[in-house]
């Protein structure tokens, strides 16, 4: 790789500092200060490396200066010194430190490639080798060094060669016609013919002249380009620019792969492998783009490709902000080498990291060799986790008795984390950290005890020093560090973990890839978790400080707690967060509130005066806590979790403000109808509730809850006073006004059913024309009319929200057998309601004009056009056009179809008068030959 020793060339004057260099490896006594060669070296290494540690006297011009002239000029050949010298200076010097590749000045640089250039071999294969393998690039690792190999490779292109296009580019056609044998004589314009005068040719406009000699002169200069004057101006500037010479090596390094031989591809794997498993590669982890991502991104699109380890491909992708090429990598192997199970490790690890979990289920449903494993996954990827955590359980537990047979560790390990997860998902800590203890698992342990409040767990399994801990310090551990000192009240060392804590998420935030949004948000969410956490350490702080009696301002004090509270209550995870999230957070809420309730006893013993400004801090303290209990269970619900609502519900003790009383009833009352056979249960803890002290509109919700309890057991009248009675308690409740008019239209639905069933009896029974009577359903019609009634007024009362109920009216209207019923409902609320809710949808109502409910669509048209003709206009016109071309296209079609049938009546009497022709002559002639016969 090192090649044969630089060539020949001028000598280059070196700085008086360092002349006296002689040829031997000994020193010329006859010249003091001389140094052997031995010492030259020594020297020049400690220099080299003085600059290399960035020592400030160092980073001037005249220092860089003086010693790369003085380095190159006992490397570069010719002068005094000796051949030895000079490649013991270059190689122990120069390419262990590689100052003049690493200097901005470019007389300098240039002068320094030109002994790389000279030193290498002049063939692609002795280039790469170089680049891969000849070369240690620790001393420029922390920059983007594969633009020296770039530079290494661009350099022996054919550069006097003429640029030409490439065979896929897109080329104008030839005037003349080519011929592919290059022995062929050229093509020449056609002679002109003889008789062809001057007079003929016209004379060309001064402006056209011009204009075709610029263009002659345009042509003559791009034919005269060659490829130095394309290379060298990319080679300056990739030198210069990073992201350019990125590019530069993804689009060379596949080509050059591609023209060497087998055996070079091979001899090439290894050092390959080894120069991506270099560790100084780590100082250009933070860097963007860096050589890990080039050099990966470079072997994923050669052909062959070469194979590197899976785990190295899924390290370098994690590490070095590569994930998109190592996931690219490990799908082309396990597509080349299905039978590795590392490759479909490694490459559902990065899947896992990403959040890809829907892609990740994908991959182990084509690994996997169990039912258990294709079912489990199917329930938790759609979100029943109980049912998911039961199949993987019963999984487990024939994994342990020795009834499974052929599944692999790793598909095992798959059962035992997807069991994990679905636990944490249903709010199992308790489960979580009997098992943590069991297979002594201590950041599992940690996760679970201090959400239990059992921080004298912690505090045992963290030990006071992050350096003598056997847990991996990463951002999570440190939260809960955070945690354990903040109720041991050492805030200032708390303060120290968050700080710690924040570095490594932005270390993670960094190392997630620019696209995608799902390995983001887990990192949000703990950066939600750190702002809390800064808050909290904030209402210490000022808690502690307004227990001292000398505080001047206590009130003060009371309002800035009162308002991160408020701003507790206004931040709270999305409603579609894993509960898990929302336990965090509203777990350490909790705590907070406990420590808040606590000091505020004590603060109002120190300052008196604050028994009169409001709500005092433990009153608040429990309100928020009480409030924090419900908007979990709530969460949990809208997962339809609702076993685990209750669970959570069943924390809330103590005296409770009636707000919160009101949430935890209709948080356990919703529970109750998401589980099957809650309903009883539901129904009697409502039932058992004293609802005097609730405001009207909670107790219009409870009866309306009580009408669905009523309803899921099958008792109508109980449901339809239920309904009723809720909203004669609130009249402007939609959600009430919305479950009554589900309630009648199941009714009427129930009706239709008994109405034709009664109808086929007695068709069965008494004949045809006993039935006829059987059609008026008054029932039906009735029970249709209360629905539409219910949905419209909820409409009334909540348009912003509830206008989505007007697509039920509408269904109704259309499809219902009693449309004259929903007529009347709509005319007797269509000056109820306001009009614009009704715009969205116009194009519906048109289109039943065509229908038997015109007459109902047809009036709230009207309406509708005179308090919004703009929202009309478009829809209206749209519907007139197509009506217009539907029925030309009816008028075009019939006459088509009278055209054909004139058309084949026609053809059919011309048939049927030749065939009468024909029948006389065959007569006659029958007659003739009857005569002759005769």
């Amino acid at each position: 790789a090192q090649g044969a020793p630089p060539p020949a060339a001028p000598p280059a004057a070196a700085p008086a500092a360092a002349t006296a260099v002689p040829a031997t490896s000994t020193p010329d006594l006859s010249r003091p200060g001389s140094l052997s060669a031995k010492e030259t070296v020594l020297f020049l290494s400690k220099l080299a490396h003085l600059t290399r540690m960035g020592r400030e006297v160092t980073q001037t011009a005249e220092w860089e200066e003086k010693l790369l002239g003085t380095l190159h000029a006992l490397c570069a050949p010719g002068g005094n010194h000796a051949m030895a010298l000079r490649q013991e200076v270059f190689v122990k010097v120069e390419r262990n430190h590689l100052l003049g590749l690493r200097t901005r000045h470019p007389k300098l640089h240039e002068q320094f490639f030109q002994l790389y250039h000279a030193a290498v071999g002049k063939t692609l294969f002795h280039r790469l080798q170089y680049i891969l393998a000849g070369q240690d690039w620790d001393a420029m690792a922390d920059t983007f060094w594969l633009k020296q190999g770039l530079d290494l490779i661009l350099s022996i292109l054919a550069e006097e060669d003429h640029i030409t296009l490439a065979p896929n580019s897109a080329q104008i056609p030839s005037l003349l016609p080519q011929s592919d044998d290059p022995k062929a004589p050229a093509l020449t314009t056609p002679p002109r013919p003889a008789h062809a005068g001057a007079a003929d040719t016209p004379e060309l406009l001064p402006k056209t002249a011009a204009l075709l000699a610029r263009h002659s002169a345009f042509l003559g200069k791009v034919a005269r380009l060659r490829v130095a004057d394309l290379v060298a101006p990319l080679r300056e500037v990739a030198t210069r620019n990073a992201h350019v010479a990125y590019y530069l090596w993804v689009l060379v390094f596949p080509i050059v792969w591609a023209t060497l031989q087998r055996e070079e591809q091979m001899q090439l794997a290894k050092p390959m492998i080894a120069l991506l498993s270099k560790e100084y590669h780590q100082r250009q982890a933070a860097v963007r783009p860096n050589v890990v991502q080039a050099l990966l991104e470079g072997i994923s699109l050669s052909q062959p490709q070469p194979k590197i380890p899976s785990e190295l491909i899924k390290f370098l992708g994690k590490t070095y902000n590569a994930w998109h090429i190592a996931i690219a990598l490990l799908e082309n192997h396990v597509v080349r080498y299905p039978q590795e199970a590392r490759c479909f490790d490694a490459l559902a690890e990065l899947y896992r990291l990403l959040g890809e979990e829907d892609v990740l289920v994908g991959l182990w449903r084509q690994r996997c060799t169990s039912d258990i494993t294709r079912a489990g996954l199917a329930l938790a990827q759609h979100g029943h986790w109980q049912e998911a955590q039961d199949v993987f359980f019963r999984g487990m537990q024939r994994a342990s008795a020795g009834q499974v047979t052929g599944v692999t560790k790793t598909e095992l390990c798959l059962w035992e984390t997807k069991w994990l997860h679905s636990a944490k998902q249903l709010n199992q800590w308790e489960l979580i950290s009997d098992f943590s203890r069991a297979v002594d698992h201590t950041e599992l342990q940690l996760h679970s005890l201090w959400r239990q409040g059992e921080w004298s767990g912690v505090k045992d399994l963290l030990p006071t020093s992050a350096a003598t801990s056997e847990v991996e310090e990463t951002p999570e551990v440190f939260i809960i560090r955070v945690y354990a000192a903040l109720t041991a009240g050492r805030v200032a060392e708390a303060e120290q973990y968050w700080k710690q804590a924040v570095k490594l998420l932005l270390d993670r935030w960094w190392k997630l890839p620019e696209t995608g949004a799902a390995a983001h948000i887990p990192v949000l969410h703990s950066f939600h978790v750190l702002v809390e956490l800064q808050e909290s350490t904030r209402i210490l702080v000022e808690l502690s400080s307004a227990q001292r009696p000398q505080h001047q301002n206590p009130g003060h004090c009371r309002t800035l707690i009162q308002d991160v509270m408020e701003t507790w209550r206004l931040r709270t995870p999305n409603r579609w967060d894993p509960v898990p999230w929302w336990n965090e957070i509203l777990t350490w809420r909790g705590y907070m509130y406990g420590i808040i309730a606590n000091a505020a006893k004590s603060l109002m013993e120190i300052h008196p005066q604050l028994v009169h400004q409001g709500h005092q801090l433990d009153q608040l303290g429990l309100r928020d806590k009480a409030w924090g209990i419900n908007k979990l269970a709530g969460t949990a619900r809208r997962h339809r979790m609702g076993e685990v609502a209750s669970a959570i519900l069943t924390k809330q003790q103590g005296h409770i403000e009636v707000q919160e009383a009101f949430s935890k009833l209709r948080e356990q009352s919703k529970s109750c109808l998401e589980m099957e056979g809650e309903t009883v249960t539901g129904l009697n803890a409502m039932e058992g509730t004293c609802l005097d002290f609730f405001h009207a509109h909670h107790k219009a919700e409870l009866f309306r809850l009580k009408g669905q309890f009523q309803e899921r057991m099958g008792d109508g009248d109980g449901a339809h006073a239920s309904y009723a009675t809720s909203l004669s308690l609130c009249k402007q409740l939609s959600k009430a006004w919305i479950s009554w008019g589900g309630f009648c239209a199941r009714q009427a639905a129930q009706s239709a059913v008994a109405a034709a069933e009664g109808g086929a009896v007695v068709v069965a029974g008494a004949g045809a024309g006993a039935g006829a009577g059987v059609g008026h359903d008054e029932d039906g019609a009735r029970w249709v009319e209360y629905s539409a009634t219910c949905y419209l007024q909820a409409v009334k009362h909540g348009p912003q929200r509830y206008r989505h109920e007007l697509v039920n009216v509408l269904h109704q209207l259309a499809f219902s057998e009693h449309t004259n019923a929903v007529g009347r409902a709509i005319a007797k609320h269509l000056d109820a309601i306001q009009r614009w809710v009704w715009i969205p949808y116009v194009p519906q109502l048109l289109l039943s004009l065509l229908n038997r409910e015109a007459p109902h669509a047809k009036a709230l048209l009207l309406r509708l056009a005179v308090a919004h003709p703009q929202g009309m206009y478009c829809p209206l016109r749209t519907f007139l056009l197509e009506r217009r071309e539907a029925a030309t296209r009816v008028t075009q079609t019939a006459r088509q179809l009278a055209l054909k049938a004139q058309e084949s009546a026609v053809a059919a009497q011309r048939a049927a008068g030749g065939e009468g022709g024909g029948g006389d002559a065959a007569t006659a002639a029958g007659a003739g030959a009857g005569a002759g016969a005769e």
